[in-house]
């Protein structure tokens, strides 16, 4: 559960367990939104979508913009702006022509 302060989220814990409060009346004698309680992290793995990344990458001329669409359409359901930042973090730029 991620709370504020570890003070708090004990506190929560301890309402709950030792004074038998439901989560709503717990939450409002701390001050917490409900909400901040209830809420969970989702990490995604990134691992197959880098390496399907790297090797629509080794096209000359895809870069994030084109990778993005071909994933689209292979069905990997990625936001632009993530899709983006994998691409600068396994430093997969557009390789320029020789003159």
């Amino acid at each position: 559960m991620p709370c504020s302060t570890m003070r708090q989220c004990n506190a929560f814990a301890h309402l709950m367990s030792q004074h038998r409060m439901n989560e709503r009346r717990a939450c409002k004698a701390i001050g917490f939104c409900r909400m901040t309680i209830r809420y969970e992290m989702r990490r995604d793995d990134d691992h197959g979508l880098r390496e399907r990344m790297k090797v629509l990458a080794q096209r000359r001329r895809f870069g994030d913009r084109r990778i993005h669409v071909l994933l689209r359409r292979e069905g990997h359901l990625v936001n632009h702006e993530r899709l983006f930042r994998l691409h600068r973090e396994e430093k997969l730029t557009v390789r320029a022509t020789r003159a």
